[in-house]
């Protein structure tokens, strides 16, 4: 429920568990402080019981996710954003904006990063990823980020099998990381 389903995070907090604490330990307008917020749990919790609350993380995804799910965005502002981004990615992507890299840009990107995708999702992420940079709204930008780093290891050639990272000499690139990431994009939005 609410914004919980956002990213995936390694042991995640159970929402109930931090509502139960917060609402019998604390009282409306107090403030709660998560020093481990992690993927924001306990902050989403807090708002919804009326509690001001802080959270910190060491992890600076786990920052943004944290601030993505507690932050709130007018409905027509977003989807008209999120619209005009999303036409603008699949023109760039049909169009194949990056065909007229140079060699020497596509030297610059780095190789340890391009080897876990095939080269055809490697561009389609960096398109998605340049016009994501490019959403003038940074509440609206971060939420597309957030989604954009969720479909990372799915579009990649790591195995999805094993927590820890491998490369999965089976897998196929995908067809359309495009589609994949407006699915997610649609679902958190």
């Amino acid at each position: 429920y609410l914004t919980h389903s956002i990213h995936r995070y390694s042991s995640k907090f159970i929402p109930q568990i931090a509502s139960t604490l917060i609402e019998n330990l604390s009282n409306e307008d107090d403030l709660i402080l998560d020093c481990f917020s992690g993927s924001g749990t306990t902050l989403v919790e807090a708002n919804l019981l009326k509690r001001h609350s802080y959270g910190l993380d060491i992890n600076p995804l786990a920052c943004l996710i944290s601030k993505v799910k507690v932050t709130s965005i007018k409905k027509k502002l977003l989807k008209s954003e999120i619209s005009k981004f999303l036409i603008k990615t699949n023109k760039d992507i049909e169009n194949n904006s990056l065909k007229n890299k140079s060699k020497k840009e596509i030297e610059e990107s780095e190789e340890k990063l391009r080897r876990w995708y095939f080269e055809e999702n490697f561009e389609e992420l960096e398109i998605i990823k340049k016009n994501i940079e490019k959403i003038p709204d940074q509440n609206i930008s971060d939420l597309a980020l957030v989604s954009f780093s969720e479909i990372l290891r799915r579009c990649s050639k790591a195995s999805s099998s094993y927590p820890n990272l491998m490369i999965d000499k089976k897998r196929k690139p995908i067809s359309s990381v495009m589609k994949v990431f407006e699915r997610r994009l649609e679902v958190n939005v």
